[in-house]
């Protein structure tokens, strides 16, 4: 994590081009010690996000285990700017019900929707690549997505 805005971190993915992806609340290398968001019910991930630094930062994604195990998570809105969930993202939360997905969305890794039984099925661009265990554990779990 490279700093907090509005409740949610951010890691820094280029420092050139100024764009994050929300992350872990804690540095942790355990996963069994990530404490992800308790009690969040719902999120709005803004397109831009203000840094420590006083840049203006545009939001390209989730990272690893971001929202893992956050039980009370219903609702997810992306902004316009994402373009890919990393692997993990939404693991065990199983009251995920909602996710929005830009229409520029490029990449969704492995595991992200693993053991979220509540989720409806989100709608990808035709465009975007979904590894084929997206969906583990989950309702769309043997769904072929085009």
């Amino acid at each position: 994590m490279d700093f907090q805005y509005q409740g949610l971190c951010y890691a820094i993915t280029d420092y050139d081009r100024y764009e994050v992806e929300v992350t872990i609340q804690n540095d942790s290398s355990s996963m069994e010690n990530q404490t992800n968001y308790i009690g969040l019910d719902s999120v709005h991930i803004p397109a831009i996000v203000l840094g420590t630094d006083d840049h203006s930062y545009t939001v390209v994604g989730i990272g690893r285990c971001a929202f893992m195990d956050c039980y009370s998570l219903r609702k997810v809105y992306l902004p316009e700017t994402a373009k890919y969930i990393l692997g993990w993202a939404f693991m065990g939360c199983q009251n995920l019900e909602y996710v929005s997905i830009p229409d520029h969305f490029e990449k969704i890794e492995a595991y992200v929707f693993i053991d979220c039984v509540s989720l409806q099925k989100p709608i990808f661009p035709s465009t975007t690549l979904i590894d084929t265990h997206t969906f583990m554990w989950s309702p769309y779990e043997h769904t072929i997505i085009p």
